[in-house]
């Protein structure tokens, strides 16, 4: 069978269209996700066990203990927490028996005066950029001391 030239214009345009709105019925649009930059953490943690500035406490007793990241080194010569800038984080820690508070310190604070605020667990804590160790008051040591306990940031 041969097609007379004057339907192939015709023919041409209808394979065209159907070819065309195929294309379109399966392809709606495309879209593209951008990529994302990482950044660095606004608040790092010097370390995972902390270094209390005094080794033992009185049964009984009634006091502050600051605590940095010194570890084998002179105390006083690693903060706890670095900020690289302002922001809030929200602490969650539960105090064992004896404990009273925990605050975030200025460095070179030996006990908890000048302190940047308590900490509350659950609770947003503002802190500007710079770094800061911790302070815990106790009251009454318990006669085996004070116990450990762990503080998880959050952002």
């Amino acid at each position: 069978m041969k097609i007379a030239r004057k339907y192939l214009p015709a023919i041409a345009l209808l394979l065209a269209s159907t070819i065309g709105t195929a294309y379109a019925v399966t392809t709606l649009f495309t879209q593209t996700f951008p990529a994302i930059p990482a950044t660095s953490p606004v608040v790092t943690s010097n370390c995972v066990t902390l270094t209390p500035n005094v080794s033992s406490v009185v049964s009984g007793s009634s006091g502050s203990v600051v605590f940095d990241c010194s570890g084998t080194m002179p105390f006083g010569t690693t903060p706890a927490v670095n900020v690289a800038s302002p922001t809030a984080i929200t602490p969650q820690f539960t105090l064992p028996s004896g404990y009273m508070s925990i605050a975030a310190v200025g460095l070179n604070i030996r006990d908890c005066t000048n302190s940047q605020g308590v900490l509350t667990s659950g609770s947003p804590f503002s802190t500007v950029a710079g770094a800061f160790n911790y302070c815990a008051l106790y009251q009454n040591a318990p006669s085996a001391g004070l116990a450990t306990f762990t503080v998880t940031w959050s952002q």
